[in-house]
């Protein structure tokens, strides 16, 4: 279509002539004649004219909001003048602003068959299909573009981004180099470029890319932001560090690297140069919810309780809304054995909570410690009716209703958790738990079998079944090769003292003072190991010691049977 100036007079001319016609009665001249067919040289208006006439209202009904109007006048328009490629792109504009990007890339398309070079009509389409995600017609389109218009900077960016959508990231380098050629001082080129050496993984390019770039850009972060990213993929967090610290010193607004920096330092177990950094930025901006949030987890780690509780509530004061915070609150809280205080802000987190399952758990354990036990099982029970009822629900609900000395729903609710949860072995081995704590030996190995079949390599099963044979003085080589085994995937002071005991057993009193001994450095308040080792000790002539530990454990477990006894008779022996 022509420029609008064109129009002007032609549109005063075809104005002039309706209002003409306006003033005149129907089909007679001003004389009261028959009017002349042939007009006498009055002249309709010509196609061009009523074109525009029509493009007119239809720009007009479309910025009032009418848009069918305004498609029904350019659909006009383009009846007078079918050929109008601008018309055309306006009709498919028109149409994705009624949310019609069918309709719109039909109507260019049409232009495009009237005007194959008709650049404006390929970038409505490559970005139309673009944003469609069909990157294949997206390239198709900027191409043509390119070829039109090569000097167009964006033209080769969206062509080349378009073949980086399409997975074809060589094309895309071939496309961004050759931009480069041509410009190569083109920060989004070289950002392109970069990213798409990146996704060919061509990792030395990307760094040479990336590093044309900082030196392009020395105080705009994106090159270091990126360049360290890609090293962290490739794990090298030295390097990362390096790229991070000097676009620190650079950048004139550098917070966005220093939260990247205090991710390196945390992934090298560098917490404390992770707070100081965070002290750093939370001073150049103390309203940085996100340092103050990381703060809190990271002083959650190291068991700083009441300086993680501070820094959730500080950005809790600005943001209420998010739960996840307030959840790591709670856990502060808790951990800290401030119970009232974890409950009321456990509490506080909406049943339309994703976290709010994580959340009545955690209540359900502060109520435990506070010994509210049976409230601890209404709410667990609440969950499962609720239908957020998971594995380690009915786990910690069956160890509640055990510690109540409620046995038979401890193994009612273990037996449909596992019936619910079948790939949950737990399940099916704290049923023999909760029997071995009841003093049901042989149905609590029965069960521990059951384990095994299940996962052979379990752990606390393998233990379990090793010591039972231990403490009954038969299959002692079995119950060694188990012990071994549950040690190899596990190793924990319980086992070692299992380990210490088959050994005690099978006459090996070395390995098995060494193996106690490792238990009891880590069990130091269990009076079962401590017995166990004093045997091992009265067996190897270390009375002094062995006697010393029988002490320890009756400390520890006055009304063991048999202890005092076994004490007794080791002082008789040294007194004669």
């Amino acid at each position: 279509m022509q420029p609008l100036t064109k129009f002007i007079p032609l549109v005063l001319v075809f104005f002039t002539v309706l209002l003409f016609w306006g003033c005149s009665p129907a089909g007679r001249n001003v004389a009261g004649t028959p009017a002349n067919p042939a007009g006498r040289g009055l002249r309709l208006p010509d196609p061009e004219s009523l074109a525009f006439y029509h493009y007119t209202r239809a720009r007009l009904l479309a910025n009032d909001g009418q848009l069918q109007e305004a498609e029904a006048a350019l659909l006009s328009a383009l009846d007078f003048d079918p050929r109008s490629s601008q018309l055309r792109l306006y009709l498919g504009q028109l149409r994705l602003q009624m949310d019609d990007p069918k309709g719109a890339a039909r109507a260019v398309e049409e232009a495009l068959i009237e005007a194959p070079d008709f650049l404006d009509g390929h970038l409505f389409l490559g970005g139309l299909y673009f944003n469609l995600r069909d990157y294949r017609l997206a390239a198709a389109h900027f191409a043509e573009a390119a070829r039109i218009a090569p000097e167009r900077e964006a033209v080769w960016l969206h062509l080349g981004l378009s073949y980086f959508r399409l997975g074809e990231h060589d094309k895309a380098v071939e496309v961004f180099k050759n931009f480069l050629d041509k410009k190569p001082d083109s920060a989004a080129g070289l950002v392109q470029l970069a990213r798409s050496y990146r996704a060919a993984e061509r990792f030395d390019e990307a760094e040479t890319a990336y590093q044309h770039l900082i030196d392009l850009q020395p105080d705009h972060p994106v090159g270091y932001l990126e360049l360290g990213e890609m090293l962290i993929e490739q794990g090298n967090f030295a390097a990362a560090e390096r790229v991070f610290r000097l676009g620190v010193d650079r950048v004139g607004q550098p917070n966005l690297l220093r939260h990247r920096l205090v991710g390196i330092l945390v992934r090298q177990q560098r917490p404390d140069e992770a707070l100081d950094l965070l002290d750093v930025l939370l001073r150049d901006n103390p309203d940085d919810l996100e340092a103050k949030r990381k703060t809190g987890l990271l002083l959650l780690e190291k068991g700083d309780w009441s300086r993680a509780a501070r820094a959730f509530r500080q950005v809790l004061e600005r943001r209420p809304d998010l739960d996840r915070v307030r959840y790591f609150l709670g856990l502060a809280q808790e951990r800290g054995g401030r119970w009232q205080e974890a409950l009321a802000t456990f509490e506080l987190i909406s049943d339309t909570s994703e976290l709010h399952p994580d959340a009545v758990f955690h209540r359900a354990f502060v109520l435990q410690q506070m010994e509210r036990f049976e409230q601890a099982v209404a709410l667990l029970l609440e969950l499962i009716d609720s239908g957020h009822g998971r594995s380690d629900v009915y786990d910690y609900l069956a160890a509640l209703y055990d510690r109540l000395g409620q046995k038979e729903k401890a193994l009612q609710t273990l037996e449909k958790g596992y019936g619910l949860y079948p790939d949950a072995i737990d399940l099916l081995y704290r049923q023999g738990v909760v029997l071995e704590r009841n003093g049901e030996h042989e149905a609590a190995v029965d069960i521990m079998r059951q384990v095994l079949v299940r996962d052979p390599d379990h752990p606390e099963a393998l233990n379990h079944v090793a010591y039972s044979y231990a403490e009954a003085d038969k299959n002692l080589d079995v119950a060694l090769e188990m012990v071994q085994k549950a040690l190899k995937r596990k190793q924990a002071p319980h086992i070692y003292d299992t380990l210490g005991w088959v050994y005690y057993r099978l006459g090996r009193l070395t390995e098995a003072r060494s193996a106690l001994e490792k238990a009891i450095s880590g069990l130091p308040q269990d009076a079962i190991v401590w017995d166990h080792l004093a045997t091992v000790y009265a067996e190897l002539g270390e009375s002094a010691m062995a006697a010393e530990a029988w002490k320890k454990s009756l400390e520890l477990k006055p009304d063991q049977p048999g202890i005092a006894d076994k004490l007794n008779r080791l002082e008789k022996a040294g007194r004669r």
